[in-house]
């Protein structure tokens, strides 16, 4: 079992090394493959200022029922505000 263990993690290492081999000699083409746009691009029009008011074309909205932008973890609580713990209220726990 020790051997065929050895065997994987010898496998993965020369995956690995080849992998950063092959990364190395094509690195500028993947690049631009990745990043450089193939179509021209397109300016689309505006949508008309009265759209946004529209409250289903918000997906977080202030007094939205069930807001998504306040979810808070299982078992979090809101602290007071104005709270320095503010900007860690999803690690805090309920006491």
């Amino acid at each position: 079992m020790a051997r065929k263990f050895l065997y994987l993690i010898a496998g993965l290492t020369v995956a690995v090394l080849a992998l950063m081999l092959a990364l190395w000699f094509w690195s500028d083409d993947l690049t631009e493959m990745a990043f450089v746009p193939t179509t021209s691009f397109a300016e689309q029009q505006a949508l008309p200022p009265e759209t946004w008011e529209n409250p289903s074309m918000w997906v977080a909205r202030p007094g939205k029922k069930d807001d998504p932008s306040r979810w808070l973890p299982r078992g979090s609580r809101l602290p007071k505000p104005g709270s320095p713990w503010r900007c860690f209220s999803c690690i805090r726990r309920a006491t």
